[in-house]
């Protein structure tokens, strides 16, 4: 990697790796906002903008870290515009239970049927669905990649290693397994009309096909193009059984039982937050000492995910994005025994989403922040905290950040290589600097 490029989407993240040889890899594109807050523009328009900045390069990699539209559906629109825009693109595995089952697709396969398509479950959520038939159909299957714990992949002629979700024997919250349980017992009783055990087999083969398919996908144990295209053929064509059935199924004895668990706010809450904890996280391999090839993305990662992860991190990184956005509720102690110099939080004019973790403030780094809608040090002081921050790569020798060369939107270098993007131009680390529209 040589720079590091974050995305000013608003309360959703989009960060891009930038390697020698005109080649990128963007981790995530997509926000839950309509509009760029005080911006004129729409949030189309800036995918768009983001799209149109990396046409140039040779090559163009893509990682999903999990099926949140503040994750991914600014990529849905990029690919949609132009299918052949991605060379490759790696989509997180849904991992299965220790029972070899799919809670999380079980879920989302309840909430496609008997929820309306406006409803949160069925916006935020279910798109994980019919992810393999919708990029295979638009990009070809050669493009996909699923990658789970222990695999591995190459950009800029570094190895990542991904560290997190498991592909099985994963542990999932207790509230959000029961809901998931209740689920299918609703279905399961003798007395229903009969179609209902018709629809838990064929939901319980779409979950199979689906960890099928993720094999199928895997870089490690690839299938042959015949075999994945067979498979998510297959996937499409029960996911629209499914479908048929869905009237039959919103007219079931059951189905005010399954309408009350899926609309509970904590149902959908568990199922957010179980969605959160099985995100993608990777990190570089190292070849032999530290680097500044060392980076930690951690998606949506959970602090119990984290912890589960802390023997495996290393002492220390160059750059660690901050779990969730940065928000106070995917705070993680073991951040604080990282070594960091460089930090990134992708934040935004959210209000569900809470502030940035008060924690940051006390690290010892350098922190990016997409904007400031979420910070309440700049809430409090109108101003950016790394002005009184040491910067130990301000070239050609460490000092305050506020000397940095890229400070404001100068077209300089920052000796970090470490940038964020937005209307306005590129910006160094501090995030009140005014906005130039020249």
């Amino acid at each position: 990697m040589q720079w590091l490029e974050m995305q000013n989407v608003e309360y959703g993240t989009c960060t891009v790796l930038c390697g020698k040889s005109r080649t990128i890899l963007m981790v995530d594109c997509g926000s839950v906002n309509h509009r760029l807050r005080g911006e004129e523009r729409d949030m189309s328009r800036r995918f768009s903008e983001i799209a149109v900045r990396y046409h140039a390069m040779q090559q163009r990699q893509f990682l999903l870290t999990h099926y949140h539209r503040d994750h991914m559906n600014g990529f849905y629109q990029i690919v949609k515009n132009s299918p052949d825009y991605f060379d490759r693109i790696f989509l997180p595995a849904i991992p299965e239970d220790r029972e070899g089952l799919s809670p999380l697709i079980d879920f989302a396969l309840f909430a496609h049927v008997f929820l309306p398509m406006q409803t949160t479950c069925a916006q935020v959520n279910t798109s994980c669905l019919y992810a393999f038939q919708r990029l295979s159909h638009q990009t070809g299957s050669d493009r996909l990649f699923v990658l789970g714990q222990g695999d591995s992949f190459s950009f800029d002629g570094v190895t990542y290693d991904v560290l997190w979700p498991p592909r099985d024997n994963a542990d999932f919250p207790d509230l959000f397994a029961s809901t998931v349980r209740d689920l299918n017992a609703c279905l399961a009783n003798p007395y229903l009309t009969g179609r209902e055990r018709d629809f838990l087999a064929f939901k319980d083969e779409f979950c199979h096909m689906y960890t099928r398919c993720c094999r199928d996908l895997s870089p490690q144990h690839r299938a042959a193009p015949d075999v994945r295209e067979r498979d998510i053929r297959r996937l499409d064509e029960l996911l629209s059984l499914l479908d048929d059935f869905a009237k039959e199924m919103r007219r079931s004895p059951a189905a005010p039982d399954i309408l009350a668990l899926l609309t509970a706010p904590s149902a959908r809450t568990s199922y957010s937050e179980a969605a959160n904890a099985m995100s993608l996280v990777f990190h570089n391999r190292r070849s032999k000492q530290a680097s500044f090839d060392d980076i930690l993305m951690t998606g949506d990662c959970t602090p119990d995910t984290l912890a589960r992860l802390s023997d495996t991190l290393y002492s220390d990184y160059f750059i660690v994005q901050a779990p969730h956005h940065g928000t106070a509720s995917g705070y993680s102690p073991v951040l604080r025994d990282l070594g960091i110099s460089h930090l990134l939080l992708s934040g935004g004019d959210y209000p569900a989403a809470g502030k940035f973790a008060m924690e940051y403030l006390d690290f010892d780094c350098i922190r990016h922040c997409t904007n400031t809608a979420m910070c309440p040090f700049f809430a409090a002081s109108s101003s950016c905290c790394n002005r009184v921050r040491y910067c130990y790569d301000r070239y050609p020798h460490p000092a305050l950040s506020l000397r940095c060369e890229a400070a404001g939107y100068s077209r300089k270098n920052a000796g970090c290589g470490v940038y964020v993007i937005d209307p306005g131009g590129v910006r160094g680390c501090f995030c009140d600097v005014p906005v130039s529209r020249s």
